[in-house]
């Protein structure tokens, strides 16, 4: 995660990362509008890791709004993710207020958990239910660039805090969703069914 840092000069800044898809469900122009919030913070920065249909036009977004607190990289190789996510400080993981996304699962909140990296969660549902299970980051509502503002600078405020989501949502990840937890429960279902 340092070496992440010091190619991309963040230092010590509080990162908020964003890296998947740039998609029209993320609703990625939400962070962006949140990034204009936080201009009065200079201690905070947003990093986009990804391509996708929106690229452009989130690009574009973020040339009109003049936003020196944002850096948008390309996408870049699945193994390289850990260490971006290992830099930061936080994940957002937003998606659109769409019912059709009320019992998604976005594999980037365990991605991101087990690198000890909080998450900031812009969804209702089934993610949101199994955030609270883990108490590893906060829920904001979906399309509120003021909540996602705040709930960012409400951890940038807190590091123990944040530190701690961190290590609640990698726990959380071992426990439930590691090959060895998903194969421990697989073994449990196949001894009740032939019983």
């Amino acid at each position: 995660g340092q070496e992440v840092r010091r190619k991309l000069g963040l230092g010590d800044t509080f990162l908020a990362i964003y890296a998947g898809t740039h998609g029209i469900a993320q609703g990625l122009d939400t962070v962006l509008r949140a990034a204009q919030l936080l201009q009065d913070r200079p201690d905070i920065h947003i990093l986009f890791v990804g391509d996708g249909p929106c690229k452009a036009e989130l690009v574009a977004l973020k040339q009109k709004l003049s936003l020196p607190n944002v850096t948008m990289l390309d996408a870049q190789p699945r193994d390289t993710i850990p260490a971006f996510l290992s830099a930061a400080d936080i994940a957002l993981v937003p998606l659109r207020r769409l019912k059709l996304f009320e019992d998604a699962l976005p594999s980037k909140i365990f991605d991101a958990w087990a690198c000890e990296c909080p998450v900031v969660l812009s969804m209702e549902g089934e993610a949101r239910r199994v955030l609270e299970r883990a108490n590893a980051g906060i829920f904001v509502p979906p399309e509120s660039p003021q909540a996602m503002a705040q709930a960012i600078r409400s951890l940038s405020e807190a590091p123990e805090r944040c530190r701690e989501y961190g290590r609640c949502g990698r726990r959380f990840v071992k426990q439930h969703y590691s090959r060895q937890a998903q194969a421990q429960q697989l073994t449990r279902l196949l001894e009740e069914i032939s019983d």
